[in-house]
């Protein structure tokens, strides 16, 4: 989950057994193209309000 999106929905997720990383958990934000590789490296599903910068992104090569 990307900062843009309530950090308390990352805590009611885990709650519930979800296996989730909010980037606002981290030190700093890493950028969208860092947070992009890394769901894909780990097969997980983004969940942000930025449509548009997932519209711009595509799978790293």
């Amino acid at each position: 989950m990307d900062t843009r999106v309530w950090g308390g929905a990352a805590s009611i997720l885990k709650a519930r057994g979800h296996d989730v990383f909010w980037i606002g958990d981290s030190d700093a934000d890493p950028g969208a193209e860092a947070i992009m590789a890394r769901a894909f490296r780990e097969e997980r599903v983004i969940v942000t309000l930025d449509t548009a910068q997932c519209v711009r992104s595509r799978a790293p090569d």
